[in-house]
């Protein structure tokens, strides 16, 4: 029993003693330690680093066939249009923002008022004036009496003329001269009168004019929807004081959107495909097939890209389903653009 005891212990030392030299082995002059295999770092060093994807999924591909060219990897983005954050116009208290996010507006719809009770009662001095001056501007008794009087006059020197006709110096010639002078003063006075309309009718369109300004500054207090769409975010509450130029709603457009692709340079040229129809396929959750919806290509950029590719710019219309729209921006989808021959 000792002697298979007394082996083991000389195997152990042994053991012992091979892990003491190997360091100092690695150290001795003209030795280079040896190497250590690792499979984990062998792969890390070789394998190369993932590229990012501008479109948060795999690269796109590209595939010609016949007269077709498809695209995956596809992006979905908002039109050059489509995202609009609608300010205020004029300065003044937020009375309301009758709208809520993720509700449907149309063009024209109310999206927020500012307090507008000052400019309303400036509208209404202006009106005031306007009417005034309009009815200043109607006014045509000046005109009536210069010519009545102007009739009288005429008829005055003309008696006087007969009268002497029939009896020569019944009227010396001074007072026919005072007759036909008051007969001419008369007559410049219908022209003065109708030259005093005219500018009465300058002024009541100035008038005017000011009335419609003092509108305006009504209506710049009332925030409109310049587009339908959607609203996306609310950036001001009621009760709070805006600035011309501050954000109160975004906007986006929905109805129609851009699809941004890459195509392979070394495949298709933009002639090929610029006005173009294309067909968008994606498939969305809890569908069993691809959705389908049709546009054109708008846009063929002429610079080449790293990797010998080149953007292209699609418009699609986009439809709704249960009161939503399917096709919504950052969506991944696939683009097959009919190619010209």
């Amino acid at each position: 029993m000792r002697f298979p005891l007394i082996l083991a212990a000389a195997g152990l030392g042994a053991a012992a003693l091979a892990v003491v030299a190997l360091p100092a082995a690695s150290q001795q002059p003209g030795r280079t330690p040896p190497a250590v295999s690792s499979s984990r770092r062998t792969d890390a060093a070789i394998a190369p680093p993932a590229l990012p994807s501008p479109y948060g999924a795999a690269r796109p591909e590209v595939s010609v066939s016949g007269d077709s060219i498809v695209a995956s990897g596809c992006l979905v983005t908002l039109m050059g249009d489509g995202d609009v954050e609608v300010p205020a116009q004029e300065q003044g208290v937020l009375m309301e923002i009758p709208v809520k996010e993720g509700q449907a507006v149309k063009k024209d719809d109310t999206l927020g008022q500012i307090d507008d009770s000052q400019a309303k009662m400036a509208m209404e001095v202006a009106r005031n004036q306007w009417l005034s001056a309009q009815a200043e501007a109607d006014n045509e008794v000046s005109i009536l009496y210069a010519r009545a009087a102007f009739a009288v006059a005429q008829a005055e020197v003309q008696q006087a003329l007969e009268a002497n006709g029939q009896q020569p110096n019944t009227f010396s010639r001074s007072e026919v001269l005072e007759r036909q002078l008051k007969a001419r003063q008369y007559e410049l006075q219908i022209q003065q009168a109708q030259h005093e309309k005219k500018v009465n009718g300058h002024k009541a369109d100035e008038k005017h004019a000011e009335l419609d300004a003092a509108a305006l500054e009504v209506t710049r207090r009332h925030i409109k929807s310049p587009l339908d769409g959607i609203v996306v975010k609310r950036f001001r509450h009621a009760g709070e004081w805006v600035k011309p130029g501050d954000p109160v709603v975004r906007l986006i457009r929905a109805d129609r959107l851009r699809i941004e692709g890459m195509l392979d340079a070394r495949l298709v040229v933009p002639s090929e495909i610029i006005n173009q129809p294309v067909t968008i396929s994606v498939m969305l959750p809890s569908d069993t097939r691809p959705k389908e919806f049709t546009g054109t290509v708008v846009f063929a950029n002429p610079i080449v890209e790293a990797g010998m590719q080149f953007l292209v710019h699609a418009e699609v219309e986009n439809r709704q389903e249960n009161g939503f729209w399917l096709l919504r921006p950052g969506l991944i989808v696939k683009m097959t653009i009919q190619r010209k021959r």
